[in-house]
């Protein structure tokens, strides 16, 4: 709970930021706020569908010479599987440039019990479109998934992050 309140207070923190004008001169670093949807399969062929949003915040951007930003953010979402849901929270991490990887680490509810959870996720910056693989273990078996995620982030431009 604590950490959706986070993701909530990053998003609010965000919103209240973006302002008309020059980017570069904001007292905030610029990130994005996105929902996304993952459609893949299990090991064991069963389909899932995961519903999920987050944030972003711009560590590295303008600064230097190059089209590369990093982001530090979190992600919660919801996985539907074989006739029942699960809920994740994941901290992660962004490059985007020509294309876009990222990590992301943290847990999975499944039955009340809360495992950790690994994401990686890969793809063309100007579709929004990434190929994702997680893992986690549950009742002492690796649990390997993967996938395709269509997403649509909202810019929010600071000074790290602007056209």
């Amino acid at each position: 709970m604590i950490k959706r309140i986070a993701l909530l207070m990053v998003f609010g923190l965000a919103l209240s930021q973006q302002r008309t004008g020059d980017p570069s001169s904001s007292k905030f670093p610029g990130g994005y706020i996105g929902v996304g949807i993952q459609i893949g399969k299990t090991e064991e062929s069963l389909r899932f569908i995961d519903v999920q949003i987050s944030t972003g915040i711009a560590l590295i951007g303008n600064q230097l010479d190059l089209p590369i930003y990093v982001f530090l953010g979190g992600s919660t979402g919801k996985r539907f599987q074989g006739g029942q849901s699960q809920t994740y929270f994941d901290w992660q991490a962004v490059m985007l440039s020509f294309v876009q990887f990222g990590i992301g680490r943290g847990n999975i509810t499944i039955n009340s019990h809360k495992v950790p959870r690994k994401k990686y996720w890969a793809g063309l910056s100007v579709i929004p479109l990434m190929y994702t693989t997680d893992s986690y273990t549950y009742d002492d078996k690796l649990h390997k998934q993967q996938g395709l995620m269509v997403t649509i982030p909202l810019p929010i431009f600071g000074f790290n992050f602007y056209p």
